[in-house]
Protein backbone atom coordinates (compact mmCIF):
# COMPACT_ATOMS: atom_id res chain seq x y z
CA UNK A 1 0.00 0.00 0.00
CA UNK A 2 1.37 3.37 -0.99
CA UNK A 3 1.23 7.21 0.65
CA UNK A 4 2.20 9.29 -2.49
CA UNK A 5 -0.11 11.97 -1.48
CA UNK A 6 1.78 12.72 1.37
CA UNK A 7 3.86 16.48 1.25
CA UNK A 8 7.45 15.65 2.42
CA UNK A 9 9.91 17.76 4.01
CA UNK A 10 13.08 15.43 3.70
CA UNK A 11 16.25 15.97 5.32
CA UNK A 12 18.85 14.42 3.50
CA UNK A 13 22.89 14.01 4.84
CA UNK A 14 26.02 13.50 2.28
CA UNK A 15 24.35 15.54 -0.59
CA UNK A 16 27.61 16.09 -2.03
CA UNK A 17 27.14 13.62 -4.82
CA UNK A 18 27.13 10.28 -5.91
CA UNK A 19 23.35 8.50 -4.01
CA UNK A 20 23.25 11.36 -1.88
CA UNK A 21 23.40 13.66 -5.09
CA UNK A 22 20.78 11.72 -6.94
CA UNK A 23 18.15 11.48 -4.06
CA UNK A 24 17.82 14.96 -3.80
CA UNK A 25 17.09 15.47 -7.48
CA UNK A 26 14.57 12.30 -7.71
CA UNK A 27 12.93 14.51 -4.54
CA UNK A 28 12.52 17.75 -6.34
CA UNK A 29 11.34 15.97 -9.37
CA UNK A 30 8.58 14.69 -6.99
CA UNK A 31 7.99 18.35 -5.58
CA UNK A 32 9.44 17.65 -2.18
CA UNK A 33 11.33 20.36 0.10
CA UNK A 34 14.56 18.92 0.81
CA UNK A 35 17.06 19.93 3.13
CA UNK A 36 20.74 18.72 2.24
CA UNK A 37 23.76 18.73 4.31
CA UNK A 38 27.68 18.29 3.94
CA UNK A 39 30.48 18.51 5.52
CA UNK A 40 31.49 21.85 3.54
CA UNK A 41 29.93 25.08 3.67
CA UNK A 42 30.50 25.68 -0.70
CA UNK A 43 28.86 22.29 -1.26
CA UNK A 44 25.88 23.63 0.67
CA UNK A 45 25.57 26.69 -0.75
CA UNK A 46 26.03 25.00 -4.61
CA UNK A 47 23.15 22.30 -3.27
CA UNK A 48 20.81 25.63 -2.41
CA UNK A 49 21.53 27.50 -5.40
CA UNK A 50 20.80 24.22 -7.53
CA UNK A 51 17.51 23.46 -6.00
CA UNK A 52 15.72 26.48 -6.26
CA UNK A 53 12.55 27.26 -3.66
CA UNK A 54 12.20 22.96 -2.67
CA UNK A 55 15.82 23.05 -1.76
CA UNK A 56 17.65 24.54 1.72
CA UNK A 57 20.86 23.41 3.74
CA UNK A 58 23.23 23.38 6.20
CA UNK A 59 26.97 22.55 6.82
CA UNK A 60 27.02 19.50 9.53
CA UNK A 61 29.37 17.10 10.76
CA UNK A 62 27.87 14.00 11.50
CA UNK A 63 30.25 13.12 13.74
CA UNK A 64 29.20 15.92 16.22
CA UNK A 65 26.74 15.36 18.18
CA UNK A 66 25.72 19.27 18.74
CA UNK A 67 26.54 19.94 14.92
CA UNK A 68 23.30 17.13 14.22
CA UNK A 69 21.41 19.07 16.62
CA UNK A 70 21.35 22.17 15.06
CA UNK A 71 21.24 20.99 11.96
CA UNK A 72 17.82 19.24 12.42
CA UNK A 73 16.41 22.39 13.80
CA UNK A 74 17.41 24.68 10.96
CA UNK A 75 15.60 21.65 8.86
CA UNK A 76 12.96 21.88 10.76
CA UNK A 77 12.88 25.65 10.63
CA UNK A 78 12.99 26.04 7.39
CA UNK A 79 10.78 23.19 5.94
CA UNK A 80 8.13 23.74 8.88
CA UNK A 81 9.08 20.43 10.28
CA UNK A 82 10.45 16.95 9.32
CA UNK A 83 8.66 13.98 7.94
CA UNK A 84 11.39 11.99 6.51
CA UNK A 85 15.33 11.30 7.15
CA UNK A 86 17.93 10.21 5.39
CA UNK A 87 20.76 9.43 7.00
CA UNK A 88 23.53 8.60 3.57
CA UNK A 89 26.41 10.57 4.71
CA UNK A 90 29.24 7.83 4.81
CA UNK A 91 32.35 6.35 3.23
CA UNK A 92 34.11 2.82 2.38
CA UNK A 93 37.81 2.35 4.42
CA UNK A 94 38.79 -0.66 2.49
CA UNK A 95 42.05 -3.05 3.17
CA UNK A 96 42.30 -6.24 5.61
CA UNK A 97 41.85 -5.15 9.29
CA UNK A 98 45.23 -5.39 9.78
CA UNK A 99 46.31 -2.55 7.70
CA UNK A 100 44.05 -0.19 8.83
CA UNK A 101 45.11 2.31 11.41
CA UNK A 102 43.55 3.14 14.92
CA UNK A 103 42.58 6.82 13.89
CA UNK A 104 41.70 5.04 10.27
CA UNK A 105 39.37 2.45 12.25
CA UNK A 106 37.88 5.28 14.75
CA UNK A 107 37.11 7.12 12.09
CA UNK A 108 35.15 4.79 9.74
CA UNK A 109 32.96 4.07 13.05
CA UNK A 110 32.58 7.68 13.81
CA UNK A 111 30.97 8.78 10.23
CA UNK A 112 29.19 5.63 9.09
CA UNK A 113 27.88 4.60 12.53
CA UNK A 114 27.92 7.38 15.22
CA UNK A 115 27.05 9.78 12.49
CA UNK A 116 23.97 7.92 11.79
CA UNK A 117 22.76 7.48 15.49
CA UNK A 118 23.50 11.05 16.26
CA UNK A 119 21.13 12.12 13.43
CA UNK A 120 18.78 10.12 14.15
CA UNK A 121 18.81 10.96 17.80
CA UNK A 122 19.02 14.93 16.54
CA UNK A 123 16.12 14.41 14.30
CA UNK A 124 13.46 11.84 16.55
CA UNK A 125 11.97 14.94 18.86
CA UNK A 126 11.10 16.51 15.32
CA UNK A 127 9.21 13.36 13.59
CA UNK A 128 7.59 13.15 17.19
CA UNK A 129 6.59 17.02 17.22
CA UNK A 130 5.42 15.66 13.40
CA UNK A 131 3.64 12.69 14.64
CA UNK A 132 4.94 10.23 11.66
CA UNK A 133 7.96 10.04 10.05
CA UNK A 134 10.40 7.70 8.05
CA UNK A 135 13.98 7.28 8.87
CA UNK A 136 15.85 6.15 5.75
CA UNK A 137 19.45 4.65 6.95
CA UNK A 138 21.90 4.07 4.03
CA UNK A 139 23.67 0.66 5.10
CA UNK A 140 25.03 -1.68 1.84
CA UNK A 141 25.13 -5.01 0.90
CA UNK A 142 27.71 -5.16 3.36
CA UNK A 143 25.76 -4.43 6.29
CA UNK A 144 24.42 -8.13 5.24
CA UNK A 145 27.46 -9.74 3.90
CA UNK A 146 30.82 -9.98 4.66
CA UNK A 147 33.42 -9.84 2.47
CA UNK A 148 37.42 -10.67 3.39
CA UNK A 149 39.18 -6.80 2.96
CA UNK A 150 36.39 -5.01 3.77
CA UNK A 151 36.19 -5.57 7.51
CA UNK A 152 35.38 -2.01 9.35
CA UNK A 153 33.19 -0.85 6.30
CA UNK A 154 31.37 -4.42 6.97
CA UNK A 155 31.38 -3.78 11.13
CA UNK A 156 30.04 -0.22 10.34
CA UNK A 157 27.18 -1.84 7.98
CA UNK A 158 26.13 -4.28 10.21
CA UNK A 159 25.75 -2.14 12.80
CA UNK A 160 23.96 0.27 11.17
CA UNK A 161 21.48 -2.53 9.81
CA UNK A 162 21.12 -3.79 13.50
CA UNK A 163 20.96 -0.52 14.85
CA UNK A 164 18.10 0.32 11.98
CA UNK A 165 15.72 -3.08 12.48
CA UNK A 166 16.18 -2.50 16.71
CA UNK A 167 14.77 1.43 16.20
CA UNK A 168 12.17 0.42 13.90
CA UNK A 169 10.78 -1.63 16.38
CA UNK A 170 10.92 0.47 19.38
CA UNK A 171 9.20 3.65 16.97
CA UNK A 172 6.78 1.61 15.11
CA UNK A 173 4.25 2.47 18.33
CA UNK A 174 4.64 5.88 17.70
CA UNK A 175 3.76 5.72 13.69
CA UNK A 176 7.35 6.35 12.73
CA UNK A 177 9.23 4.02 10.74
CA UNK A 178 12.47 2.80 10.07
CA UNK A 179 14.43 1.62 7.03
CA UNK A 180 17.72 -0.13 6.55
CA UNK A 181 18.58 0.34 2.65
CA UNK A 182 21.12 -2.03 1.28
CA UNK A 183 22.56 -0.41 -1.90
CA UNK A 184 24.55 -2.96 -4.43
CA UNK A 185 27.29 -1.61 -6.72
CA UNK A 186 25.89 2.17 -7.99
CA UNK A 187 27.78 4.01 -10.61
CA UNK A 188 29.25 6.58 -8.42
CA UNK A 189 32.71 7.80 -7.19
CA UNK A 190 32.50 4.73 -4.41
CA UNK A 191 35.13 2.77 -5.88
CA UNK A 192 37.22 5.55 -7.24
CA UNK A 193 37.92 9.25 -5.48
CA UNK A 194 35.33 8.52 -2.53
CA UNK A 195 37.50 5.37 -1.40
CA UNK A 196 40.13 4.90 1.26
CA UNK A 197 42.47 2.27 1.91
CA UNK A 198 44.73 1.11 4.51
CA UNK A 199 47.70 3.13 5.67
CA UNK A 200 49.94 0.35 7.05
CA UNK A 201 51.67 -1.99 4.91
CA UNK A 202 51.84 -5.85 6.24
CA UNK A 203 53.92 -7.94 4.25
CA UNK A 204 51.33 -10.89 4.39
CA UNK A 205 48.31 -8.48 3.04
CA UNK A 206 50.41 -6.77 -0.08
CA UNK A 207 48.99 -9.34 -2.93
CA UNK A 208 45.80 -9.23 -1.38
CA UNK A 209 45.97 -5.27 -1.18
CA UNK A 210 47.18 -5.14 -4.99
CA UNK A 211 44.57 -7.58 -6.18
CA UNK A 212 41.72 -5.50 -4.19
CA UNK A 213 42.72 -2.08 -5.69
CA UNK A 214 43.20 -3.83 -9.63
CA UNK A 215 39.70 -4.79 -8.76
CA UNK A 216 38.27 -1.61 -7.36
CA UNK A 217 40.11 0.45 -10.42
CA UNK A 218 38.41 -1.82 -12.67
CA UNK A 219 34.71 -1.96 -11.42
CA UNK A 220 35.07 2.19 -10.90
CA UNK A 221 32.81 3.63 -13.62
CA UNK A 222 31.51 -0.04 -14.93
CA UNK A 223 29.46 -0.91 -11.66
CA UNK A 224 25.71 -2.40 -12.31
CA UNK A 225 23.16 0.13 -11.28
CA UNK A 226 21.90 3.89 -12.28
CA UNK A 227 22.40 6.08 -8.83
CA UNK A 228 19.07 7.85 -10.17
CA UNK A 229 17.53 4.36 -10.64
CA UNK A 230 18.23 3.23 -7.03
CA UNK A 231 17.01 7.17 -5.80
CA UNK A 232 14.31 6.27 -7.29
CA UNK A 233 14.07 3.00 -5.98
CA UNK A 234 15.06 4.16 -2.25
CA UNK A 235 12.47 7.02 -2.64
CA UNK A 236 9.47 4.76 -3.21
CA UNK A 237 10.36 3.33 0.06
CA UNK A 238 9.01 6.09 1.87
CA UNK A 239 5.63 6.11 0.13
CA UNK A 240 4.87 2.78 1.37
CA UNK A 241 2.56 2.15 4.53
CA UNK A 242 3.67 -0.49 5.34
CA UNK A 243 7.68 -0.57 4.75
CA UNK A 244 9.98 -3.39 5.40
CA UNK A 245 12.57 -2.70 7.86
CA UNK A 246 15.35 -4.12 5.30
CA UNK A 247 15.38 -3.10 1.80
CA UNK A 248 17.93 -4.51 -0.98
CA UNK A 249 18.64 -2.07 -3.99
CA UNK A 250 20.19 -3.08 -7.24
CA UNK A 251 20.35 -6.03 -9.87
CA UNK A 252 23.30 -7.18 -7.89
CA UNK A 253 21.55 -7.32 -4.73
CA UNK A 254 18.63 -10.12 -4.19
CA UNK A 255 20.53 -13.06 -4.93
CA UNK A 256 23.63 -12.13 -2.84
CA UNK A 257 21.80 -11.53 0.05
CA UNK A 258 19.43 -14.84 -0.31
CA UNK A 259 22.80 -16.68 -0.47
CA UNK A 260 24.24 -14.88 2.21
CA UNK A 261 21.37 -15.48 4.67
CA UNK A 262 21.16 -19.39 3.69
CA UNK A 263 24.75 -19.88 4.10
CA UNK A 264 24.55 -17.89 7.98
CA UNK A 265 21.53 -20.13 8.50
CA UNK A 266 23.49 -23.42 7.48
CA UNK A 267 26.29 -22.13 9.80
CA UNK A 268 23.76 -21.71 12.77
CA UNK A 269 22.25 -25.15 12.11
CA UNK A 270 25.65 -27.07 11.94
CA UNK A 271 26.52 -25.92 15.20
CA UNK A 272 22.86 -26.80 16.87
CA UNK A 273 23.82 -30.10 18.01
CA UNK A 274 26.19 -28.67 20.89
CA UNK A 275 24.75 -25.36 21.49
CA UNK A 276 21.56 -26.22 22.41
CA UNK A 277 22.52 -29.10 24.74
CA UNK A 278 23.11 -25.97 27.52
CA UNK A 279 19.06 -26.36 29.27
CA UNK A 280 18.78 -26.77 33.38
Amino acid sequence: MMKTDLPRRCLITGVSGGLGAAMAERAFARGWQVFGTSRSQSVVDKFVADGGELASGGACDVTDPTSTDRIASQAAKAMGGIDLVINNAGYCLAGPFETLTPEQVQDEISVNLIGTLNTCRSVLPHLHETGFGHILNISSLSGVISFPGMTLYTASKFAVTGFSEALAKELAPHGIHVTAVAPGGLRTRFAGESLVMGKRDVAPYRNMVSAMKERFAASDGNQPNDPYKAAEAILSIADMEEPPFNAAIGVDAFDRVENALEERQADFASFRPYGENTGI
